[in-house]
């Protein structure tokens, strides 16, 4: 229940209708055109940035990136051991773009790693 509650909480698109046996055991539509698009362009793109960016933070001990991802990893942990639907990570997306934004910033050529 908890692998599925933690891919549920991270999902980011869904094109088709599928079963959800927990917690309420019922179908689920496909999520609208708009809906896929907007999270596909938003946490699609961003998320390998963020996962990339907080490895390379908790790896170097950055003070600021460890208070980030304890807070991402809590909020994450307690949805997905009470119950987990995309709407409840949108009080971390903020902070996931922040740290993602961060790590691309180090991408762009020129800039010192």
């Amino acid at each position: 229940k908890a692998i599925f509650n933690f891919l549920e909480f991270w999902r980011v698109c869904q094109f088709h209708s599928e079963y959800r046996p927990f917690p309420d055991a019922r179908f689920g539509g496909p999520w609208s055109l708009e809906h896929n698009v907007s999270s596909l362009v938003f946490m699609g793109l961003l998320l390998p940035a963020f996962v990339i960016g907080a490895a390379r933070g908790v790896a170097a001990l950055d003070r600021v990136t460890l208070v980030l991802v304890a807070f991402i990893a809590v909020h994450t942990l307690l949805h997905i051991l009470v119950h987990s639907v995309t709407r409840y990570r949108l009080p971390i997306e903020p902070f996931v773009a922040l740290m993602s934004f961060q790590e691309m910033s180090r991408w762009r050529p020129g800039r010192p790693k």
